[in-house]
């Protein structure tokens, strides 16, 4: 797609919504659409006419997340589309011209806080591209194994979007984030990290040590950047911190219970394990297909998030797509 839809999810953005509903409170929500092209093609509802004509107007929602009708405002920087601003309504065809000079004002605002989180989310991507190469110098994980992971849980999030309401921006950044659930062991000695064997109970206890140590150098990024509570900030937290918490409360460190861990984290938790079991490592063969599935399936609201599950079993074929592209060398 030539469109990067970021829905408004957080402080700053329901700061702008709460000021808009003062004398628009029919408005239910809003966002942003980046412009990856000066000009795209975009069907339906009358977008593309909006945009070329450099005007705001009504354009169809199809009734999403009991929206009846919505504004679009295409923003412009220096002669160059930016993007669009969008007000979804709970009534229909609300927006009138003058509903649409109200909120003309507001569209400025949404963008440009949208845009100052896509530079942040920028300058995490390079921190993170830079961790993760050094992580994979530190641990037997390959660079195909964190390819595939990464699509994977893409895959579920994908699958999950439609009951959980996420949107593209939450599913992208599971992509890009879930590769680095593992990051903390780069604190762990190469003693005990590089072992072969089995580890000791001693060794385990501070094997387990490493969400929290991964969660320090997040925190550290975050501050390195200014943004230690946005949402990019916040969604890579949850993944190093809880990708080894159980549904059953059993895994670590906080023995969480079943929604109490994050949705990226369950997300996460599948694609990790699914990868490790089915890819071969100098200690161990690939498990067949059928058997790792058995395993998934058997440890469903134990072990896994039986939703996440299922939403990976849906993706099956999506999945041997990305186990032949990113095969082991």
């Amino acid at each position: 797609m030539p469109w990067d839809d970021h829905m408004a999810h957080d402080t700053r953005f329901d700061d702008i919504l709460a000021m808009v509903r003062r004398n628009n409170p029919s408005i239910s929500r809003l966002g942003f659409i980046y412009a990856r092209e000066t000009w795209v093609e975009v069907s339906g509802g009358g977008l593309t006419e909006i945009i070329k004509g450099r005007y705001p107007g009504e354009v169809s929602c199809d009734g999403e997340r009991g929206a009846m009708s919505r504004g679009a405002f295409p923003v412009f920087r220096h002669g160059e589309l930016s993007g669009v601003a969008w007000f979804d309504a709970v009534l229909p065809h609300y927006f009138t011209p003058r509903v649409l000079r109200d909120l003309e004002p507001y569209s400025a605002l949404v963008e440009t806080e949208a845009h100052s989180r896509r530079d942040g989310s920028r300058r995490i991507r390079s921190l993170v591209g830079l961790a993760r190469t050094l992580a994979r110098h530190r641990d037997d994980d390959t660079g195909a194994h964190l390819n595939r992971m990464g699509l994977y849980a893409r895959e579920i999030a994908g699958a999950l979007a439609p009951r959980h309401g996420l949107s593209d921006s939450f599913t992208e950044h599971v992509h890009l984030f879930s590769p680095l659930h593992d990051i903390g062991k780069i604190a762990i000695s190469d003693q005990i990290l590089l072992k072969p064997g089995r580890y000791t109970p001693e060794e385990f206890d501070v094997m387990k040590n490493h969400p929290m140590f991964g969660l320090d150098m997040v925190d550290e990024i975050g501050r390195q950047l200014n943004d230690s509570s946005g949402e990019d900030i916040s969604l890579l937290r949850q993944i190093v911190r809880h990708h080894h918490e159980n549904v059953d409360g059993t895994g670590y460190p906080d023995r969480l219970h079943k929604d109490e861990i994050p949705l990226a984290a369950r997300i996460v938790a599948v694609a990790d394990v699914f990868d490790a079991i089915s890819s071969p490592r100098p200690y161990k063969p690939a498990w067949p297909l059928d058997r790792v599935i058995d395993y998934l399936v058997e440890n469903a609201g134990r072990k896994f998030d039986t939703g996440v599950v299922g939403a990976f079993l849906s993706r099956l074929d999506a999945v041997k797509a990305i186990q032949a592209q990113y095969a082991e060398a």
